[in-house]
């Protein structure tokens, strides 16, 4: 993949891995999915975020952790605070 394009397919086979998650957690009875949702959803985020750094090294010869940590709290600690909030 690399530089930024987008793959729909990998986004809904990960979004297939949290449903899978869920249904496990709230007993469905057609759920045998075990921990085969978590791992895919591991897997496919792992790949996911390599694959932007990847990106990122080769445009800039360089990663930015820092400003990869930040763009991910910008996306990520909104949604945690709307969990949380009262």
């Amino acid at each position: 993949m690399g530089g930024g394009a987008r793959a729909p397919g990998l986004d809904g086979v990960r979004a297939l891995a949290v449903f899978a998650v869920i249904a496990f957690h709230e007993q469905f009875a057609l759920s045998t999915a075990d921990f085969s949702g978590l791992m895919s959803f591991f897997v496919l985020s792992g790949y996911l975020i390599t694959d932007l750094l990847a990106a990122h090294w080769a445009r800039h010869g360089q990663l930015d952790l820092r400003g990869f940590w930040i763009r991910r709290a910008r996306r990520l600690l909104p949604a945690l605070a709307w969990c949380w909030s009262p």
